[in-house]
């Protein structure tokens, strides 16, 4: 969620007064895109999912192409997460614009990623 609240901030800027920009101004602006891909067993369980909806809705109405969100709630979708979907998702991106990947969950998930990397 740090990362999440480090985008809203920048997101957020312009809309801030000159002092409140003082203080944001170690943020930068336009540097990247973020994707984050989350998975909860349901909306009860979930923790920060509002903050990540209501960043993603806001940057969806403001056409900024900062932050986007991707959600599996495994109640509501059986569809798992798996080699094929992360590869599927990946390709989705220019391969020059892919710099990172980051891959945080329980063990299955980090399995799903390495077997999707090898």
């Amino acid at each position: 969620m740090d990362m999440v609240a480090l985008i809203s901030r920048r997101v957020l800027a312009g809309s801030l007064t000159k002092s409140q920009k003082n203080i944001n101004a170690s943020v930068a602006v336009n540097t990247f895109k973020f994707v984050f891909y989350v998975s909860f067993v349901n909306e009860a369980t979930s923790i920060g999912l509002a903050l990540c909806r209501a960043l993603h809705d806001y940057c969806e109405r403001n056409e900024l192409t900062d932050f986007k969100l991707v959600v599996r709630l495994s109640e509501r979708d059986k569809t798992r997460w798996s080699p094929d979907f992360i590869r599927g998702e990946l390709a989705t991106f220019k391969q020059e614009d892919l710099k990172r990947v980051w891959a945080c969950g329980p063990p299955p998930m980090s399995e799903t990623f390495d077997k999707a990397f090898s």
